[in-house]
């Protein structure tokens, strides 16, 4: 999924040739839109997540060097983040002391300083007071402290500075208690981190301190930086963890430690600074690895943490959404609307199940293994395919991602109309597709649409189907006992037994396909996502036939014209069929003086029935045996 085979040096080799074929950061982004440059083993070009993610969200630049025509890297940005999360971690400790004792991560605040860097050792970094930071070189020098007199409002013990210090003491320990809330939710979170992959994380405490200071840093520091721009504080958001690991798990997959490096290049490292080698190893450098993740993680949520982690922005962005799925996907009439339509109809508002597709940027609903190259087209379109007025920092992945989420709607359209249109239930039914153990009709209804959005089926055998085809009894036995067959007129039960032709066709369309490729769909997503409103009108019928397997309401109509067909065919058959005569008892009885006539075998009507003829028979011969008594 996410690891390669090779050896750090085989990294820096395979960097070397994807730079060499793509040496700038637009051009290596648009070999990853046109489908020219993507993760496969036999593919003719390696291929580095890394290099691709990093360089479009930190926006590297890569040029080719005037006096070597090979690739460079300019560093400048990559440094700078660095050094910001360097001053974070001065800034802003982790509060592992304030969890209970018996917790893995607790550590005491007495705990040695030195070991900061030592990830098994749980550093403790927040200490309030710093004894390496005080002065105590003349400890032991006595000095006379100069008099001075106290006013009474000054006075230490007075009630108003017993106040103060009481509120003093009251700000701290509500500030601890909100470290130690805001610590405790990112530990549960990140403990049942990717529980598909226990080694990544869950079976890795290094790894889990390592995010867990990452995501607990971004909290605070997205808090401050709010405060200064006069935005309300979001800090840490559930859902959050998940995006930063999918970051953390990439990264990780390419690292080079660069420690053994530093003495034997220390000399010459201002001779081969411009050095293509030189700077992937810098680029990859593994006691950089947290900064870089967190460089990124903030660079990824800059554009969307107003959009997707607060209500405001997932009312707007389910609106958006909204627009755009009905323009694609427009109501023929009211007996066939559209999808939007029809969700609308049923009360399933968008934001109850799209809140988790836009926080967690698919990962829930696709696995890792499939998002991840998703991720790939998104990164990549927000660095250099998205239109100009629609992108802000050349880093917003959540330009293309609206349009990704339609497509991958349209792939289940079929069976969400099915589940809310009744009148393709009902059309199922007639069919032989839908129904129970006893034929009776078994509707789909709103739950079941809305479970399958919160739970998207990755492929059929993860569909929620409950199509069922009851085996009837054969001819011979229909005979024995009319009278216990009563869940369901045997006429019926008949009709729905022969196969229709329609049949394998709908189950066809309804069943839901194995995912799309990755390319297609961000290919077509960044394709619609610059046109208008009418012209996605005009095309959204070819993407619901690409996506869907088709339009199920032109299948559904020309069932309905056959039946229409069908039904005018036999209403004209019953009109010019003949009533049925039987002679009554009473008539019998009355006119016994009477010679009576020859009784004689009811004679079959052709057009009937092959039931109603022998209906007809078994009443002619009950009252034949009553009038021979």
């Amino acid at each position: 999924m996410l690891d390669h085979n090779g050896t750090p040096h085989d990294y820096i080799h395979r960097i070397e040739q994807v730079l060499k074929q793509y040496p700038s950061r637009p051009s290596l982004a648009a070999a990853i839109l046109s489908g020219q440059h993507v993760y496969s083993n036999s593919h003719k070009y390696p291929f580095s997540r890394s290099l691709l993610w990093k360089t479009s969200l930190l926006q590297i630049d890569i040029s080719l060097s005037s006096t070597t025509n090979l690739p460079s890297i300019n560093l400048i940005n990559l440094r700078n983040h660095r050094n910001i999360y360097n001053d974070l971690i001065c800034k802003i400790g982790i509060p592992w002391h304030l969890l209970p004792t018996d917790s893995i991560y607790y550590s005491s605040i007495t705990s040695d300083s030195s070991n900061s860097s030592n990830i098994n050792q749980n550093p403790i970094d927040d200490v309030e007071e710093d004894l390496t930071n005080l002065n105590i070189s003349n400890l032991n020098t006595k000095r006379r402290l100069p008099k001075q007199s106290i006013s009474n409002n000054d006075d230490p013990l007075s009630k108003t500075n017993l106040n103060s210090n009481s509120n003093s003491n009251s700000n701290s320990n509500l500030k601890s208690e909100s470290d130690i809330n805001i610590l405790s939710m990112i530990i549960g979170d990140v403990e049942r981190l990717f529980p598909e992959y226990p080694d990544m994380f869950i079976e890795s405490k290094n790894d889990k301190i390592k995010m867990i200071e990452i995501l607990y840093r971004y909290s605070k520091w997205i808090n401050e930086q709010r405060l200064e721009q006069g935005l309300k504080q979001i800090g840490y958001v559930q859902g959050m963890h998940e995006l930063c690991a999918v970051i953390y798990a990439v990264v990780k997959v390419e690292l080079y430690d660069d420690t053994k490096d530093d003495d034997t290049n220390k000399d010459n490292k201002t001779n081969t600074i411009n050095n293509l080698n030189m700077q992937i190893k810098e680029f990859l450098a593994s006691k950089y690895f947290q900064h870089d993740v967190f460089a990124m993680f903030t660079q990824l949520m800059s554009p969307i943490v107003d959009k997707y982690f607060t209500s405001s922005g997932i009312v707007r962005e389910s609106i958006f959404f909204d627009l755009k799925l009905h323009h694609i996907d427009h109501e023929q009439s009211s007996k066939y609307p559209g999808l939007a339509t029809s969700l609308k109809n049923a009360n399933i508002e968008s934001q109850l199940w799209l809140t988790r597709w836009f926080r967690m940027l698919l990962t829930r609903e696709l696995g890792l293994a499939y998002s991840v190259r998703i991720w790939d087209g998104l990164i990549a379109y927000a660095c250099v395919g998205a239109m100009s007025d629609t992108v802000s920092d050349g880093h917003d992945i959540s330009v293309l991602l609206p349009y990704v989420i339609i497509l991958l709607i349209l792939r289940i359209r079929s069976k969400l109309l099915q589940c809310l249109n009744k009148n393709i239930s009902k059309i199922c039914y007639d069919v032989g597709i839908n129904g129970n153990s006893n034929g009776e009709m078994d509707l789909f209804d709103e739950s079941e649409a809305l479970s399958l959005l919160l739970h998207y089926p990755i492929d059929s055998n993860t569909t929620l189907s409950r199509s069922v085809s009851p085996e009837f009894d054969d001819d011979n036995k229909i005979d024995n006992n009319l009278e216990d067959n009563k869940d369901e007129p045997l006429v019926f039960r008949k009709s729905r037994e022969k196969q229709s032709p329609f049949k394998r066709k709908l189950e066809k369309m309804l069943e839901i396909d194995k995912l799309p490729s990755s390319i297609d769909l961000f290919s077509d997503a960044a394709l619609i996502c610059g046109l208008s409103d009418s012209e996605l009108n005009q095309f959204g019928p070819s993407l619901i036939e690409k996506y869907s397997k088709g339009d199920i309401y032109s299948l559904i109509k020309i069932i309905e014209k056959n039946n229409s067909s069908n039904n005018l065919f036999f209403n004209d058959i019953l009109k010019s069929t003949k009533s049925w005569k039987f002679m009554s008892l009473s008539s019998s009885t009355t006119s016994s003086t009477a010679s009576p006539k020859p009784s004689s075998q009811v004679k079959i009507d052709s057009n009937r029935s092959r039931l109603e003829n022998r209906l007809q028979q078994r009443v002619h011969d009950r009252l034949k045996e009553s009038t021979n008594k």
